[in-house]
């Protein structure tokens, strides 16, 4: 082996893993710590997998026969890289020295035979590799032959060494150093082959074992190091801030204004080639028609060559131009890439055909010298009538993009595009007096591009005027193009017309638009998507293990505050890890339905929920807190509570179907087809849905709420993965209601087997519906199921409004920051819901621990909520556009900046209302509700058609407030007076506090400001001690040390 022998060997040397990986490697293969024959049969195919990936690996890198198995594949047939395969060698004999590593630790006495085998071989082997160097040096004269004879054999041998003397010289090193490994890996094998390994004293055990570690670890350093170190070239980094001539002319053409590409010319079979490598120029910003990359566009490839012939492909090369080949070349071709500049070295000619003109001043020559290096290092030649890099072609509307047209050059109009990213730009057009106008960018075509239209100009606020959708196709089978139709586009703003400023509406009439062009294919999105589930997947995995090792199960020793901390933040971050899934998933189908397809089945979904709740009739509720009363008869609690939970299922039907004859007999437009079926599809799904609502009820009412939570995660995961395989199949939004159903059924079957334990009381009662307790069902839940009913409508009563007045497409923007606030909205509904079956025992028992209890849990939410609203505030444009993108701009923000501060008092609201149910006071907040939704619904009537979606926002903080008044009246009957003032003013002051950080810091380092403002919150709420003694008794168990000692 040697790393500075002069010829490319960086794929070869990046294989090397060390000598000790590779013999602990086949050390795992040879020898199993498992004697049972049944138990070894399912063991060592594990070790047999990585041994043939290392197997496989090696035959695809070196491009043996074998590799024909994936080079079959779509794409794989252009990949010219199989030496990448290294990749797989690598990790292959990685995992199996770990397996070796293992065995060696075992306490096994066929274990340790073959480690001492191992040992003496090494060694042995080793032994006779000095030995045999050391005669080699002594008996050199009479073996200088056979040197001289390998040395002349091996290729470019003779370019980095003088002689054969030299080469003995330089190996001989190599040939020591290996010697020496091979003695300290038999050195390794023989620490853990010794008897004191397996003798009884476990001090003595532990020690040889440590040792033989520590050895290791230091051999593999050691050997590793050697060989890689001085493995990468180093040049000297003075040479980046050295700019050639022939680079800083092409630089100042640039900065002048002038927008180009370049290519090279060579001569190879004189030698003169080399001439800027492909993707060299890319540091200082110059676009090159050439490239190198493992991975090429076919149709890029296609066209270049059309313009010559491409020999460097089997390279992963796109070819410069060859002097021997100047007169193949289509020059046409090169002018539409925007290539104005020839790069070539001094030596090499142009013919004269191609310099020269007879009649100069009427058709100048195609190519003339533009500059030569003093140094005579370059030349650079200017290719006249290169095309600019964005054109406007005029044409009929019908006509097919054609490249015969760029000899008609007075049909073109060269535009400036600006470069707002490495996948944005942005140019303006004029299109007046014009009928159809093709907008030309010379960009290479891919699925992905997309274009954005808007009039050129900015409202009263100095905010821009929405943007629409253009299609962007492929023109000339490489660029992109974009039809433009003054008429057409003109009309894309009928809807917002009236509140366009002046200046945008005079833009409108002129023709005058800007054209913004990103690109955002589908392939990273779902490759973003893949990447983040199996990183939830490996957490998740991870998580499970942690929690069994660390927390375990709910037992009944278990304090009252571990059962609340057991039942609360298993769940809240169960659920968050969910959010965290939906959003991944939200990221790609946001972008795939766009704002008015994801309003449609955000709609959808809404009016579904209407149909869950009336289904659930609060039972879920009812059945925590009477299996959690009488946990014996809760299997026939949960049987009831199914026969009903069916019935009304089944009852409400009737109802669906009436409210979709009223809806589409009043509004319009009508919902399309493909929306009526997703909801009837959502609904079908209700069944299993409804059912695994009834057993998650039973897991909390023995405070086992991290089961459901576990599985929902499982379930999550499923419908993020088949959710997209139905949106990438083209299904819509029918595909993803189609999808939930499957996923329901999954779910249910998941809780049926895991909390079949929870069953109890079946055997003691028919299986037949008691009538009598689920006519008591009804009359204890119908309030239950009539707020939590209210509850919605007055939360996302405001959706179906907006549909109806604005659009679905709106409903889809604003769709956005419904999202986040549910998001973190489990935060508050976990969180009470894990208290209630403390609160229902306080308030059977201990009605001065529940006021206690209710205290310090309005502190907590609303200590947290206040916080989170003052960083979805400054937050809300990066969040809204990393979850939908520009399409759901600005209205997605600005919603979410408004509707965050609701959560405050919603949260508040939230617990309130479960601490009334622990009361039995279900009946009277319903009042309440009902004023609330009454307000909400109102208001929103009112004010939406005059203020859209802004008016909705404030109207869900309004809303929320409305609601706390009579909540809070309830609340003080049942307990006594409440120190509202008390529970909520330190984190006001805590967040005024934080938002003026923000404000200051926004405006200097945002991202300092983000870092630094939770922390100076935290601070600053601990300083004003927010808890009295009591409060801090029961937190101080379930709180890290460190937060205790600031909470002392």
């Amino acid at each position: 082996y040697h790393t500075e022998w002069g010829i490319k060997n960086y794929v070869e040397g990046a294989l090397y893993v060390g000598i000790l990986p590779l013999m602990l490697a086949i050390f795992a293969l040879i020898a199993t710590p498992i004697r049972n024959t049944q138990k070894a049969a399912s063991y060592i195919p594990y070790r047999w997998l990585f041994a043939g990936l290392v197997l496989i690996s090696l035959t695809f890198m070196f491009g043996l026969p074998t590799y024909a198995i994936i080079y079959v594949l779509p794409g794989i047939n252009q990949l010219n890289t199989a030496f990448r395969w290294v990749y797989g060698v690598t990790f292959g004999i990685a995992v199996l020295a770990g397996f070796g590593a293992y065995t060696l630790t075992v306490v096994d006495m066929r274990i340790h035979k073959w480690a001492r085998r191992f040992s003496w071989g090494s060694v042995g082997l080793g032994s006779l590799i000095l030995l045999g160097l050391l005669l080699s040096r002594v008996f050199y004269h009479q073996l200088e032959p056979l040197i001289a004879r390998v040395f002349n054999g091996m290729a470019q041998a003779n370019l980095g060494f003088a002689d054969a003397r030299m080469f003995y010289n330089y190996q001989a090193t190599n040939v020591l150093i290996f010697g020496m490994i091979l003695l300290g890996t038999g050195g390794v094998f023989f620490i853990f082959s010794k008897r004191a390994l397996i003798n009884t004293d476990t001090s003595n055990h532990h020690s040889s074992r440590f040792k033989g570690q520590v050895f290791a670890v230091v051999l593999i350093s050691l050997d590793l190091m050697i060989a890689s170190w001085g493995f990468n070239p180093a040049s000297d980094p003075a040479l980046l801030d050295f700019t050639p001539p022939a680079i800083q002319w092409l630089l100042d053409r640039q900065a002048e204004g002038e927008q180009f590409r370049y290519i090279t010319l060579e001569a190879p079979a004189r030698g003169l080639d080399n001439m800027l490598k492909a993707n060299v120029t890319m540091r200082y910003g110059l676009n090159d028609v050439r490239g190198y990359d493992s991975i090429i566009s076919a149709d890029y490839v296609a066209f270049m060559r059309q313009v010559q012939i491409q020999p460097q492909l089997d390279f992963n090369r796109v070819a410069p131009l060859y002097e021997d080949r100047l007169q193949e070349i289509n020059w046409d071709l090169l002018r539409l890439l925007n290539v104005r500049y020839i790069v070539t070295h001094p030596e090499v000619q142009f013919p004269e055909s191609l310099t020269t003109s007879s009649d100069p001043a009427r058709f100048p020559p195609q190519i003339e010298l533009a500059f030569c290096d003093p140094d005579g290092a370059a030349c650079i030649y200017r290719l006249r009538g290169g095309l600019p890099a964005q054109l406007i072609e005029v044409q009929p509307a019908d006509a097919p993009l054609e490249a015969d047209f760029i000899t008609a050059t007075g049909n073109i109009d060269g535009l400036r595009m600006t470069t707002l990213s490495t996948r944005e730009r942005a140019v303006e057009v004029d299109l007046t007096g014009v009928a159809t106008q093709w907008l030309v960018i010379s960009e290479a075509y891919a699925p992905g591009w997309r274009a954005f239209v808007r009039p050129v100009g900015v409202n009263a606020d100095g905010e821009p005027a929405q943007e629409r959708e253009l299609d962007v196709v492929q023109a000339f089978g490489i660029l992109q193009a974009i039809r433009l139709n003054p008429a057409d586009l003109n009309a894309l703003y009928d809807d917002i017309r009236e509140s366009l400023s002046t200046e945008q509406q005079t833009a409108l009439a002129n023709g005058q638009y800007i054209i913004r062009l990103i690109y955002s294919p589908t392939s990273f999105q779902v490759g973003a998507f893949g990447t983040a589930i199996s990183a939830a997947l490996l957490m998740f995995i991870g998580g499970v293990w942690l929690w069994g090792v660390f927390v375990g199960t709910s037992t009944s020793e278990s304090s009252s505050v571990s059962r609340v901390a057991r039942n609360s933040i298993a769940p809240i971050i169960l659920n968050l890890f969910n959010r965290g899934i939906d959003f991944a998933f939200a990221f790609v189908m946001l972008r795939i339905l766009g704002p008015e397809d994801a309003g449609i089945y955000y709609y959808a979904i809404v009016v579904f929920v209407w149909f869950d709740i009336f289904t659930n009739f609060g039972l879920d509720v009812f059945l925590i807190r009477e299996a959690s009363r009488e946990r014996e008869q809760a299997g026939y609690y949960f049987l009831n509570t199914t026969y009903l939970r069916l019935f009304l299922m089944v009852a409400c039907i009737p109802l669906l179907l009436g409210f979709l004859l009223v809806r589409q007999s009043t509004i319009e437009p009508q919902l399309n087809q493909e929306a009526l079926l997703a909801i009837g599809l959502l609904y079908i799904g209700l069944a299993p849905g409804s059912i695994s609502k009834g057993l998650t009820s039973l897991f909390y009412a023995f405070e086992k709420a991290e089961y459901p939570a576990a599985v929902t995660t499982i379930t999550t995961i499923n419908k993020a993965v088949f959710g997209l395989m139905a949106l990438l199949l083209g299904y819509g939004i029918v595909g993803l209601a189609a999808v939930s159903i499957g996923i329901n059924f999954v779910t249910l079957g998941i809780l049926l087997w895991a909390g079949r334990g929870l069953m109890r009381g079946l055997n003691q009662h028919p299986t037949r519906p008691n009538h009598t307790l689920i006519g008591s069902m009804v009359s204890q839940s119908w309030a239950l199921m009539l707020n939590h009913f209210l509850a919605t409508i007055f939360f996302q009563i405001d959706i179906v409004i907006l549909e109806a007045i604005r659009g679905a497409k709106i409903v889809g923007q604003y769709s956005v920051a419904y999202r986040w606030l549910l998001a973190i909205n489990i935060i508050p509904a976990f969180f009470t819901q894990a208290l209630l079956p403390v609160m229902s025992r306080q308030a059977r028992d201990d009605r001065a621990a529940l006021k206690r209890t209710y205290s310090l849990g309005i502190k907590i939410l609303f200590s947290i909520a206040v916080p989170l609203a003052v960083m979805f505030t400054f937050l809300a444009e990066a969040l809204t556009l990393l979850l939908g993108g520009e399409a759901f701009m600005p209205a997605g923000a600005i919603a979410l900046q408004i509707m965050i501060w609701s959560i405050p008092i919603g949260w508040m609201n939230s617990l309130t209302q479960y601490a009334l149910i622990a009361v039995d006071l279900q009946r009277q907040i319903t009042r309440a509700f009902f004023v609330a939704v009454t307000f909400n619904i109102t208001t929103n009537l009112i004010f939406i058609p005059q203020f859209g979606y802004q008016a909705a926002a404030v109207t869900t903080i309004f809303s929320e407030l409305v609601l706390l008044i009579p909540f809070g009246i309830l609340m003080q009957g049942a307990l006594g007076k409440l120190d509202w003032r008390d529970m909520t003013w330190r984190a006001i002051v805590s967040g005024a506090v934080m938002a003026a950080v923000m404000l200051v810091g926004w405006g200097i380092l945002p991202l300092m400001a983000i870092l630094l403002a939770p922390i100076v919150y935290v601070g600053m709420f601990l300083v004003l001690q927010p808890f009295n003694d009591a409060e801090k008794a029961v937190l101080m168990p379930i709180l890290p040390g460190r937060l205790r000692q600031l909470m002392r």
